[in-house]
């Protein structure tokens, strides 16, 4: 599931190292608020959030070059597959009135709750509007590659129109599936780049990225979770989030 909030601002721009970066702090504040002992036992674990998040979206602001423009109603999305997290966000969200976004105050105009599309045919079409972020593994690591665990700060990420990408998407996914005891057995294809390499501040760092488009087939439980969950590593910040 997903929550969508209606925002506006008075602000006419984000600026670029807050575009992202307040997105995992919201999403841990909102398990604090719901589900603290999830939330610690999620915090403490090796495996991935099952959590993900967008940008700030405003579609009628100008382009700007070099800025993260704002005008008008926006929306802001984040998700969960764990059965009953988004929904407890909603509730929790529709009491507020105001967000602050790094330092960008983002009044809520409203909240909705979106299921899942169905998905019944077994392939889904994923788009996503932030960068996806992945890293690979050496071929002989025990590790799974372009995961949450085992990445070596050395190594480069590997971005879509880059050789390597697809497998390390497609194990991505996998362990994804795997945590939630879903069925991973899904393939890919028509991996298609979208945008070029972009980065963004996360945490104390930056990670870098680029937008893709895939072709996911697989269980219809399964593409529902990763369409609320997201795409590639870093999803709970912000990266990897796939286009409604």
């Amino acid at each position: 599931m997903r929550v969508r909030l209606q925002v506006s601002s008075q602000a006419t721009r984000i600026p670029w190292d807050q575009v992202l970066r307040p997105g995992r702090g919201l999403i841990y504040h909102l398990l604090a608020a719901t589900a603290p002992e999830l939330g610690a036992r999620l915090h403490d674990s090796n495996a991935p959030m099952p959590a993900g998040h967008g940008a700030p979206v405003f579609p009628n602001a100008p382009r700007v070059p070099r800025t993260y423009a704002v005008r008008g109603l926006g929306y802001l999305e984040l998700g969960s597959p764990l059965p009953g997290l988004a929904e407890s966000w909603h509730e929790e969200l529709t009491r507020r009135k105001v967000l602050d976004w790094g330092g960008t105050a983002l009044r809520i105009e409203g909240a909705d709750l979106l299921a899942p599309p169905a998905f019944d045919a077994g392939v889904a079409d994923f788009a996503t509007e932030t960068p996806v972020v992945l890293r690979l593994l050496p071929p002989n690591s025990p590790r799974t590659a372009g995961g949450e665990v085992g990445r070596r700060p050395s190594l480069p990420n590997v971005l879509p129109y880059e050789e390597g990408f697809a497998e390390a998407l497609l194990h991505n996914l996998r362990r994804k599936l795997d945590t939630l005891k879903l069925d991973s057995d899904i393939k890919l294809s028509e991996v298609t780049p979208t945008g070029p390499k972009r980065s963004f501040a996360i945490g104390r760092g930056r990670q870098a990225g680029a937008t893709v488009s895939v072709r996911v087939h697989g269980e219809p439980d399964s593409l529902r979770a990763l369409w609320a969950w997201g795409l590639g590593a870093r999803n709970s910040g912000g990266f990897g989030w796939i286009r409604r």
